[in-house]
């Protein structure tokens, strides 16, 4: 939107479409469309449309900033089923996001300074149109106080979105090698079963990740560990890069 004076101004206005000009000397709200003006409203609905309009930039600002998972930006423009599920699948009253790969980097490093000593997480991973993840129980590890382990859990779990074979949104508990439900190391990020279920490396943005699933965690009925099929499930294929990667911690 632009404000002009009087006529002689106004028509010196470059001519793009689209443009809002509001003009003094008449009170009148103009639309540059096919490059030439047209009165859209008079005065006071000038005030509302610049009203609405700063109400709507201030909404998506707020959305941008927020990080609460209603903001997640894979999750944004799926459907609601997606976190209505992951709701009753772990009860949440916050999750705020400790880690965004595409703002805060694809160093696993970062992951692990922002997300180490939050307690339980909950990990989203999309590769493409494939969205899945894994919630966790244990703490990853500072950068300072990590080590190259893994962790015993029983209520840790993978889940699926969106998935090759397009299966309803499922979770798998952790079924056998409980005592590698997770692996903590600074050189990877969020990383889930002993071999590997879901492997991300330390720059998953040009390295590359991977899912050998149904190790620790059980696939869905049909699947079975080892099998081509199972690996490429969550990913679309057992090798990935991902497009982007949110952690979430309980608030």
């Amino acid at each position: 939107i632009v404000v002009v004076p009087d006529n002689v101004t106004h028509n010196k206005v470059p001519q793009i479409t689209g443009l809002l000009a509001y003009q003094k000397d008449v009170e009148v709200l103009h639309l540059r469309k096919n490059d030439a003006w047209k009165v859209m409203a008079e005065e006071e609905k000038i005030l509302q449309t610049i009203n609405e309009t700063m109400a709507k930039m201030e909404l998506m600002i707020n959305l941008l900033h927020s990080r609460d998972i209603s903001a997640s930006t894979i999750l944004r423009n799926e459907p609601a089923e997606f976190q209505e599920t992951l709701q009753q699948w772990i009860s949440f009253k916050t999750l705020k996001r400790c880690y965004r790969a595409s703002e805060d980097g694809w160093h696993a490093q970062v992951f692990h300074l922002q997300c180490g000593e939050v307690g339980k997480t909950v990990t989203l991973i999309k590769v493409g149109k494939y969205i899945f993840g894994g919630y966790s129980d244990q703490a990853w590890g500072s950068v300072l106080h990590v080590n190259s382990a893994y962790k015993s859990s029983s209520n840790c779990f993978l889940f699926s979105f969106r998935n090759k074979d397009n299966l309803s949104p499922f979770k798998s508990h952790v079924y056998q090698n409980s005592n590698n439900a997770i692996y903590t190391d600074d050189s990877c990020g969020p990383s889930f079963g002993g071999g590997n279920d879901i492997y991300i490396p330390k720059n998953a943005k040009t390295s590359t990740s991977s899912t050998n699933f149904g190790y620790t965690y059980r696939p869905p009925s049909g699947y079975s560990y080892g099998n081509s099929n199972t690996r490429a499930l969550l990913a679309g294929s057992r090798y990935f890069y991902a497009t982007e990667i949110e952690v979430y911690y309980f608030a």
